[in-house]
């Protein structure tokens, strides 16, 4: 299959992006183990690229004149990201989640409180809103990592590859074989072989993985932890695209090509 200039452009900055990014994820995670960091230096990280979403979040919504309870969200972001890199044993109990949970709560009163003011009362619910969405499309799956880091490193690695690598099977297949538009509205580049091959690159990844990354279970339990991997990707690559066509924008970041 022939490809059009565009489309060789696109994957040679794939494949000289993708590459540097995991160099980068790999001398993190030698260092987390080797400087005795136990996790602490990633679960920073995640909070310093949570603290960027969040900023750029704000700045898209901003950029369409849609209102955000900007002050209360970041707050609150800052309050979850220096919490995350404490210690955690997963067998310890849900404490994260009730964390989550409670600060989600006095994120929405301050945000109502925040939107008392003259010059914002009038759209205050929507933008309370916004900040909730920001919280739980950024803010509560960041913290979930960082525990996820300090509680087994290796596991928050086997994660981000099976994402990644599932990502990477998508792109590859579509554009080498895709025909069939997956939801066209949403997002015109996505084909269901691009899905297909996002799927059974994840799932093959997660089976791959597993001993390296001492991760446990059976064949078909390995494959199934791929499997709901890569959808939750998956869905949530389709949610940003959803959320950048309601925001009118191309990209939601400008960080990286």
């Amino acid at each position: 299959m022939a490809w059009d200039e565009k489309k060789k452009k696109a994957l040679r900055t794939r494949f000289t992006i993708g590459p540097l990014l995991l160099l980068a994820i790999g001398l993190i995670y030698y260092a987390d183990l080797s400087w005795g960091g136990r996790g602490r230096i990633s679960a920073a990280l995640l909070g310093v690229m949570g603290l960027v979403g969040l900023w750029e979040f704000v700045a898209m919504w901003k950029d369409v004149k849609k209102p955000v309870a900007t002050a209360p969200l970041i707050l609150a972001g800052l309050v979850i990201f220096l919490e995350g890199p404490r210690s955690w044993n997963i067998e310890a109990g849900a404490f994260p989640v009730f964390y989550l949970v409670g600060v989600a709560f006095l994120l929405l009163l301050g945000s109502m409180f925040w939107g008392l003011s003259p010059k914002r009362y009038e759209r205050a619910v929507e933008a309370a809103a916004a900040a909730l969405l920001g919280f739980c499309w950024i803010v509560a799956p960041m913290y979930l990592g960082q525990k996820l880091a300090v509680a087994s490193l290796p596991s928050l690695l086997f994660v981000v590859l099976v994402s990644k690598g599932g990502d990477i099977g998508a792109y590859l297949v579509g554009s080498a074989i895709g025909k069939h538009k997956l939801i066209p509205h949403v997002s015109p580049g996505k084909t269901i072989e691009g899905f297909a091959g996002s799927v059974l690159t994840a799932c093959l990844l997660s089976w791959l993985l597993a001993g390296p990354l001492h991760q446990i279970g059976t064949v078909w339990g390995l494959l199934l932890m791929g499997l709901a991997i890569n959808l939750a990707t998956q869905v949530g690559d389709l949610s940003e695209s959803l959320l950048k066509r309601s925001c009118g924008v191309k990209d939601s970041s400008t960080l990286l090509p």
